[in-house]
């Protein structure tokens, strides 16, 4: 009898270390909570205020080019260019498409919609071009052709959603200063009909707010082909992409890395000037990009490790809530401490991530965002190991 009542106290009883793990356990939820919502809140809140910012029509606007890249995608193509050409743009502007692999459909379509309008243009690169990049080989044959030193580059799986987008990415180079413009583009949920699809919008979005903030914050260190801006001169004077030449890609992310500072890059990111994205193989092109931007991450500057201290502190937090409960499994005290811990941790998370997709056009998050931040690092572990079915060269000399 004696024995059963010690063992009933024990359990019962919270011990300095219970409360030493809850008390951890709290201090390691607090940091998440704060980390995470001020790195989510710049981005909605420069969202808000772009979006409240209208651009004047009657200013000064200086003439662009926008560089669109495609590869055996006519259909895509021809849905894009309708609103390229249909742009609210107060000044003069036009449209280099860059035709990589010379497909043919494609090429009949550009050729017959330049008899119709004008500033529209087009270049190609050979089919059989090996051992180097097609895609800044394609970019850069484009950047030639621009004739204008402010460029937004595009590609033909990019939908515009609305006729401001042209003005809107290009109000930001009205300051001589600024030399790259950093957009966002989101792949278009109604097009991913296949398993998995939300994980992949929610990977999406949280890679969106981490290089976003740390644009906002003064770090740019890669941007998205499908929205992304900058001068003409810059590419040049960094001679073009020779920072990353032993590279299959590279283009929006090393190349940006390379040249865009605090001073001169800023993040546009109103709600009209996302873009959104389509594509008929969205599984295969999620894996596509998520194993060459982990690849090419190792390429790109340091851009801060808030991510890592957020995912560091949820794991130890849930490490230690198990571990004092553990320890005293039939204490209410530790039980309700660890309980509201974990609903203090749980309900702003989902609240602030909720707003956050609503904001960057994702899926909401259900209640395992806490869970899916944490296994994040562990997915992109995977993609740095493995290719993941993915046959596509990193290297150049990998190019046949």
């Amino acid at each position: 009898m004696l024995n059963n009542t010690y063992v009933l106290y024990f359990v019962n009883s919270p011990t300095a270390l219970s409360y030493s793990l809850t008390a951890l356990a709290a201090i390691c939820s607090l940091t998440a909570i704060i980390l995470t919502l001020a790195s989510v809140r710049k981005v909605i809140d420069l969202i808000k205020k772009q979006d409240n910012d209208e651009p004047d029509d009657n200013d000064a606007w200086p003439d662009v080019s926008i560089v669109v890249y495609t590869y055996n995608n006519a259909d895509g193509l021809s849905e894009l260019l309708p609103t390229l050409i249909n742009q609210d743009y107060p000044g003069v502007y036009e449209i280099v498409v860059v035709n990589d692999g010379a497909d043919i459909a494609t090429d009949e379509l550009l050729t017959a919609m330049e008899k119709e309008h004008t500033g529209l243009y087009h270049t190609f690169t050979p089919r059989d071009t090996s051992n180097l990049s097609r895609k800044k080989l394609a970019l850069m044959l484009g950047i030639k052709a621009a004739r204008h030193d402010i460029m937004h580059l595009i590609t033909s799986e990019s939908r515009i959603p609305s006729d401001n987008w042209l003005k809107l990415m290009t109000r930001q180079f009205k300051n001589p200063g600024t030399k790259v413009v950093i957009g966002y583009a989101y792949p278009d949920p109604e097009c991913d009909t296949e398993s998995g699809r939300d994980r992949r919008l929610h990977d999406h979005l949280l890679d969106g707010v981490q290089y976003l903030s740390a644009a906002i914050d003064g770090k740019p260190y890669r941007g998205d082909g499908d929205n992304l801006s900058y001068r003409r001169s810059l590419f040049f004077d960094n001679k073009g992409f020779s920072g990353s030449l032993q590279l299959a890609y590279g283009d929006d992310d090393v190349f940006i890395s390379d040249v865009a500072t605090a001073d001169n890059t800023r993040v546009e990111i109103s709600t009209e000037s996302q873009v959104s994205t389509v594509t008929d193989e969205p599984k295969k092109r999620f894996r596509h990009k998520k194993s060459r931007y982990n690849f090419t991450s190792k390429f790109c500057r340091s851009h801060g490790n808030t991510n890592t201290v957020i995912t560091a502190a949820l794991w130890i937090w849930l490490i230690s809530s198990i571990a004092a409960v553990g320890i005293s499994p039939l204490n209410p005290v530790i039980w309700g401490i660890v309980i509201l811990v974990g609903s203090a941790l749980w309900v702003p998370m989902i609240a602030i991530w909720k707003k956050a997709a609503s904001a960057l056009h994702s899926t909401p998050f259900g209640p395992s965002v806490p869970l899916t931040l944490m296994a994040r690092p562990i997915r992109n572990l995977s993609y740095r190991l493995h290719k993941h079915d993915n046959p596509e060269p990193r290297f150049t000399w990998e190019t046949i």
